[in-house]
């Protein structure tokens, strides 16, 4: 399964736009990462623009310090 979209909310306030992030970073938006900047909601940020533009869409929000299995989404895929 394969998610329609990965969206990466970077607070606007911390990073001087799209240059001032690692070619690391950059380079996984060939693989369909989408980075998108906004007001600096603290840990808010990671739902709420999410949730303002994609209302009745299934949501999975993780955190950068966890590396989850490929289980886990079909886990909870399989739940909803």
């Amino acid at each position: 399964m394969k998610p329609d979209e990965i969206i990466l909310w970077l607070a606007e306030e911390q990073f001087n736009g799209i240059d001032s992030l690692p070619k690391a970073l950059l380079e996984q938006q060939k693989r369909g990462l989408t980075i998108r900047f906004c007001d600096d909601l603290r840990s808010h940020k990671k739902y709420y623009y999410t949730m303002q533009e994609y209302p009745r869409d299934i949501v999975i929000l993780v955190d950068d310090d966890i590396v989850l299995s490929k289980r886990y989404y079909k886990e909870i895929m399989e739940t909803t």
